[in-house]
């Protein structure tokens, strides 16, 4: 995605990092789900990265809420709420990155129980963190 310099630094700074973690992202979906499996390295990786990614396009959903005034997020999940309340994205798109926030959170806390399986299926998903992240920061261009 192009960045644009009319962002304020704290959006360019979290939109070049998110990036760098998509095109990063996008070079761990080669291999087969049980080649992922016995990959440590790899499926590691992925947790940080995607990790990284979704932080990075949700505090940009964070930033847009707060300068447009929107009411506040109840946690990550809810960012997408919000964002969809005041039409800013589509609620058929928010059903597609439908417990993004949450899986943000098992990431986090609860890595000792996470679903490879399910960590392999999100990689499916970072075009749809590549068109919030589109979407967002067209959205901050017009305040």
């Amino acid at each position: 995605m192009e960045l644009s310099v009319t962002l304020p630094e704290s959006i360019l700074s979290r939109l070049e990092k998110f990036n760098e973690y998509v095109t990063e992202l996008k070079t761990y979906r080669q291999p087969s789900l049980d080649r992922f499996k016995q990959d440590h390295l790899l499926h590691h990786a992925t947790e940080r990265c995607l990790q990284l990614a979704i932080e990075s396009v949700l505090d940009i959903g964070s930033h847009l809420i707060a300068a447009k005034g929107f009411r506040e997020p109840r946690d990550y999940e809810d960012i997408l709420a919000v964002l969809e309340e005041q039409k800013v994205v589509p609620a058929e798109f928010t059903l597609r990155l439908r417990g993004v926030g949450k899986f943000r959170n098992l990431l986090v806390h609860e890595y000792v129980d996470l679903d490879l399986d399910r960590l392999h299926d999100y990689l499916a998903r970072v075009e749809d963190l590549e068109l919030l992240a589109k979407t967002l920061v067209q959205a901050i261009q017009q305040i």
